[in-house]
């Protein structure tokens, strides 16, 4: 199984957990890259905060977020990097109609596919 197959793996099997333990925020999960990212108006109750830190959650202060990595560190990137990366909401995937599945590749905004060029437009 290669890198990108493992991490998309652990992004798929986090998501089903969150379905399944967090049913109620499952729907406000975002896939940003490889990472699953989740936003709230407002500040979570302390008992969701503690839940989604057993899921391997942490709180991003500059981006003001929780994101999860899914095993897929990556470098500070400068500035969002939902303008680089494709987001795509959790509820995209059909996770209980059998195996969920989603391109192993990392779809980039400008077009381009991780580990190809970017489109000459």
């Amino acid at each position: 199984m290669s890198a990108d197959t493992a991490s998309m793996t652990n992004t798929l099997a986090l998501l089903d957990k969150l379905k399944t333990e967090m049913p109620e925020i499952w729907g406000e999960a975002q896939i940003v890259g490889r990472w699953v990212w989740l936003e709230f108006n407002v500040p979570p109750m302390q008992e969701v905060r503690s839940n989604l830190k057993k899921l391997g959650f942490h709180w991003n202060g500059k981006r003001k977020c929780w994101q999860h990595p899914c095993g897929v560190p990556r470098p500070g990137l400068d500035g969002d990097p939902r303008s680089y990366y494709e987001v795509k909401p959790a509820s995209a995937l059909a996770l209980n109609d059998g195996p969920a599945t989603l391109d192993d590749r990392i779809f980039f905004k400008d077009g381009s596919i991780e580990g190809q060029k970017a489109p000459p437009y």
